[in-house]
């Protein structure tokens, strides 16, 4: 790699005539490319009516108005790439404009800045042809001045050479926008360019050292898109990938997005992150660009539920790359059929482990995770789990609390109130717990063991969740002949007289007997079998009581506990859970 980006003939920033060219000839035939298209089309066409956007700050946040110009440029832009009609083009850049005429787009919050960059790159790119001379300026300027000038005004440049997300959005936003106007501004193109080169290594940090991205599936979603788009748009403008797509773990990742999603389509939703998985179209580009048909078939069913929706669902702005789907599905993929793994394991600071007995709706499948709760967006989940089977989930995570809302409210959601919050602390996880104490949220959880032969099963030591409190701590989840699934807790030197309570959330009817418990939901039934050669005492706590304030509800949620007093010694507390016949 040379000491700076080499020039190079552009193809357009994304995607240039030839790729809308092969789209619309595709779209022309009966197929999934024409029905994305037609869906794309009817966003295009809902977008003509919506009102233009102003500056709306929420909280500290521009976000959602930086989400919705980008989202209506790729819906509108893509559109008239492929129609032509200057409706659509008129629609985005009506946005863009009134933008462009914003005081700043909310650098304090830097994330609003990038995102709107990228918006203005896509429109000066797809829209270039709909716009006049004095309207390029315009957006030119705006991009320039409300932009690219703002990141590389801060001495400190925190948010460019983060590990977490903030890298990829900020260096991918920024850098597509400087691509933008590097004719206009060659110096400042050259900096942010070259910036987003050197600094976008670190971001790929949460896919080492094989895949399990640190931050959960929803910022995996986040990071990786900007990730995506700032390699596709480099390779573009330099001709080359600069390495960024071969970062350790990087393409990887696209099984671990596979496997965290479950049976019935929802995402494990460890640290913060929802249970609904939107569309991923960056996993499509895995799909392409790696010759990938594994990573393809990843996104089919999330890609076919949003066609089969409501036009509402992938207008919301989580949704708003939807569109470059048709850019990036390769249709040869779809004709594969090679059977996908049905179990994988990732290792790193944040490991995880999944498995299921088939890739249909109903499977069993199982998440579980180590690592530990002091990183980027962490919960104190170490050893937590979920649990699917028949098309219902078991045992949940709650996922993430609103950040606005808390925020608003005056909680100190990214310092001290973080662990005393219901969703994120222990009280909403299947952990292991001692007495009241609460996990030590810097202890570092690691998985010791992961087998997949004659069935999947691994292990993870826990005992850094309670330093000083016991000498060993570990739990094993394991499958089983016939959809059975067992969790083992080992304990040693666990004081007299403490007790250790293995904990089980889930939204299901609970009944419990002697050392057995049935939960029942959609007509379903599982049986789960304690055993330990201690007495052990089964509670059902209802989360009403432990929430404060502030805290959100889950409908219906409860908190099993399997509770055995501490006989001085080692002991192990083992659970198997089966499906059995509804009564």
């Amino acid at each position: 790699m040379s000491d700076s980006p080499t020039p190079h003939q552009s193809a357009g920033i994304l995607a240039g005539p030839s790729e809308f060219a092969r789209i619309r000839e595709a779209a022309s035939h009966p197929g999934l490319i024409g029905e994305i298209a037609a869906f794309v089309r009817r966003l295009a066409d809902h977008e003509l009516n919506e009102p233009v956007v102003t500056r709306e700050v929420e909280g500290r946040r521009l976000l959602r108005v930086s989400r919705t110009v980008l989202r209506r440029v790729i819906n509108c832009g893509l559109v008239y790439q492929l129609d032509h009609d200057e409706r659509h083009a008129r629609r985005a850049i009506r946005d863009l404009q009134a933008a462009a005429a914003f005081i700043d787009w909310n650098p304090s919050h830097f994330l609003d800045v990038a995102e709107m960059s990228c918006a203005f790159a896509l429109g000066l790119d797809w829209l270039h042809d709909a716009l006049t001379a004095a309207e390029r300026l315009e957006l030119e300027d705006a991009l320039i001045r409300l932009g690219l000038e703002p990141g590389l005004a801060d001495p400190k440049d925190w948010f460019s050479i983060a590990t977490n997300n903030w890298n990829a959005v900020c260096n991918g936003g920024l850098a597509m926008g400087a691509i933008a106007v590097r004719h206009r501004r060659p110096e400042l193109a050259e900096k942010l360019i070259r910036r987003c080169i050197d600094n976008l290594p670190l971001h790929g940090t949460n896919y080492a050292p094989d895949g399990a991205f640190i931050e959960g599936a929803m910022y995996w979603a986040y990071g990786t898109n900007f990730h995506v788009l700032a390699v596709e748009s480099l390779l573009r403008a330099t001709g080359s990938t600069h390495g960024l797509d071969v970062l350790p773990g990087f393409r990887e990742s696209a099984a671990y997005m596979a496997h965290i999603t479950g049976p019935t389509g929802e995402f494990y939703p460890y640290f913060d992150c929802r249970p609904d998985r939107i569309p991923l179209p960056a996993l499509f580009w895995f799909g392409r660009h790696f010759d990938d048909p594994s990573a393809t078939r990843a996104e089919l069913g999330a890609l076919r539920k949003a066609l089969a929706g409501p036009l509402e669902t992938a207008l919301d702005t989580e949704s708003r790359c939807f569109a470059l789907s048709l850019l990036w599905l390769k249709p040869e993929h779809l004709a594969d059929s090679t059977p996908a793994p049905l179990a994988w394991s990732g290792t790193g600071p944040n490991p995880v482990a999944f498995w299921r007995t088939d890739w249909s709706p109903d499977a069993v499948w199982i998440g579980a995770k180590g690592g530990r709760a002091r990183l980027s967006h962490g919960h104190i989940d170490a050893g937590s789990f979920v649990f699917e089977a028949g098309g219902v989930r078991w045992a949940i995570d709650c996922g993430m609390e609103d950040y606005h809302r808390l925020e608003s409210m005056g909680v100190n959601l990214w310092g001290e109130d973080r662990w005393t919050l219901f969703r994120l602390g222990p009280e909403s996880h299947s952990i292991p717990r001692i007495d009241d104490a609460s996990p030590n949220p810097e202890g570092d959880c690691p998985r010791t063991n992961w087998s997949n032969s004659p069935f999947p099963e691994v292990t993870f030591d826990l005992g850094a969740l309670y330093p000083g409190v016991v000498d060993r701590l570990r739990r094993t989840i394991s499958a089983g002949a016939g959809g059975q699934t067992r969790w083992l807790d080992e304990v040693g030197g666990l004081a007299a007289g403490r007790t250790y309570r293995f904990t089980w959330i889930t939204t299901a009817d609970v009944t419990a007997e002697d050392n057995r418990v049935m939960l029942a939901q959609d007509g379903l039934q599982l049986c789960i079998d304690a055993e330990c050669d201690r007495p052990i005492a089964i509670r059902v706590v209802d989360q009403s009581v432990l929430l404060k304030p502030h805290d959100t509800p889950v409908p219906g949620l409860k908190r099993i506990e399997f509770a055995v007093v501490a006989p001085g010694g080692d002991f192990t507390l083992q659970l198997t859970a089966k499906l059995v016949p509804a009564v």
